[in-house]
């Protein structure tokens, strides 16, 4: 990794049982502020209330990004262990009935499910995002460009979402294949560069298809929050050294 190249990480985690291994539907107030404590500053709430995510700091180099998701994973499995819980890192649960997960009680994930329904109900998935600083006067999209051809590759270099509801899925990550029922999402619609990206946003919502620029969910894309370009593409990984992998 080029150590003048400043990075950040989201990682999302499922709550387990421990003694059953099944995705927890409605972890308890207690839990949700011991996951919260665990984290730290990162913590942040999921789609379901049996997932939660850690969004990091911006990294200086792969060594300050294995610290600290190190140290989120550890601290947050002895925070869930003292209930009996535990977690894991993966692009599916492969138990969870998505039929019987409860969606978080807040406003922007319940606007999620109610504009896109079954989409969202089915969606019990856990990605690996990573957010790569693009250099003032570089245009984004056109780095998107180079990237788009190792899409397949950096998937499949993350697979842990073989299973769902129990059974062989067919594919090594199921969880992309979930993905594909959402609109705009996987490989990006093809633009040449960032003014074409914001006349492409200018032409959804003028259309009244999107009711928030967040909702362009593509495999990689150019964060509308930070000087980033965001890769989403890929699984949570179980391994922490196989995330800092991909990072990289």
């Amino acid at each position: 990794m080029d150590p003048r190249q400043r990075f950040g990480i989201e990682e999302e985690y499922f709550i387990i049982d421990l003694r059953s291994r099944r995705l927890l539907a409605e972890p308890s107030t207690r839990v949700l502020a011991a996951c919260r404590e665990a984290i730290g500053e990162g913590f942040s709430y999921e789609m379901f209330q049996g997932q939660v995510e850690v969004a990091s700091p911006v990294f200086d180099d792969a060594v300050h990004a294995a610290t600290y998701l190190g140290r989120v994973r550890r601290e947050l499995n002895q925070a869930l262990a003292e209930h009996g819980l535990g977690f894991i890192c993966s692009g599916a649960h492969p138990m969870a009935d998505w039929q019987a997960q409860r969606a978080t009680p807040q406003a922007h994930f319940q606007r999620l499910f109610d504009e896109f329904r079954i989409v969202a109900q089915r969606s019990v998935l856990s990605g690996l995002h990573v957010h790569a600083e693009i250099p003032a006067g570089v245009d984004r999209i056109a780095v998107m460009n180079e990237v788009l051809p190792w899409l397949p590759m950096l998937l499949a270099l993350s697979v842990s979402s073989p299973l769902w509801q129990g059974q062989p899925s067919g594919y090594c990550s199921y969880r992309q294949v979930v993905c594909d029922e959402w609109p705009r999402m996987g490989i990006p619609e093809y633009l040449l560069d960032e003014p074409g990206f914001e006349h492409y946003l200018g032409l959804l919502r003028r259309t009244g298809a999107v009711a928030s620029d967040a909702n362009i969910w593509w495999g990689c894309r150019p964060s509308l929050s930070y000087p980033t370009l965001e890769l989403r593409m890929t699984d949570a990984c179980p391994r922490l050294s196989d995330a800092l992998a991909l990072a990289g």
